[in-house]
């Protein structure tokens, strides 16, 4: 940007911008969690990608390997390698980096999204219906762990049962 009199940007209106560092350690082969939506020519597959917030992948490469992180090569659960960079925050100006380290999630992030592998795990207090949420997420059974005691996990909220078992009474079939 450039900023003086033949410009309409006023010099008192920058603000610095500072950069701020990716999480305390990122890795070559460490999942992530990109935290804002990205559309735009940062794709290393000719293409213009959509990288959306709430989807996993794996870092491939940081540039430069040492020093100041410029960016960082990533390939997305749908196979698709993206360019990350850092975006500037809308309100302050600082620079970060959309994504978080991601070995697990809840259920409530991974909401519309398929996935290839997830663990359930039921020895926590599950709301109604987050048991079937949780399920419902993967691709294929053998994909699906589910740790813990799973009948005491499996709730109906009761006005839906009510519901289908009118729906039920008053079928003919």
């Amino acid at each position: 940007m450039i900023i003086g009199k033949h410009t309409l940007v006023p010099p008192q209106a920058v603000v610095p911008i500072k950069i701020l560092t990716p999480p305390s350690l990122v890795c070559v082969n460490m999942r992530i969690l990109i935290t804002e939506s990205q559309i735009g020519d940062n794709s290393d597959n000719g293409e213009k990608p959509r990288m959306l917030n709430g989807m996993l992948g794996v870092v491939l490469s940081i540039y430069p390997a040492y020093g100041m992180v410029e960016k960082i090569l990533v390939r997305l659960e749908n196979g698709h390698k993206y360019r990350i960079r850092p975006i500037p925050r809308s309100l302050t100006g600082e620079l970060y980096w959309p994504f978080r380290p991601c070995y697990a999630t809840t259920f409530h992030k991974v909401q519309g999204m398929t996935l290839r592998h997830v663990v359930v795990d039921t020895s926590h207090n599950l709301k109604d219906g987050m048991f079937y949420v949780g399920c419902s997420r993967v691709q294929s059974r053998n994909g699906l762990n589910i740790v813990g005691h799973v009948p005491r996990s499996i709730k109906c909220d009761q006005t839906v049962l009510k519901i289908q078992q009118e729906i039920n009474r008053s079928s003919i079939i």
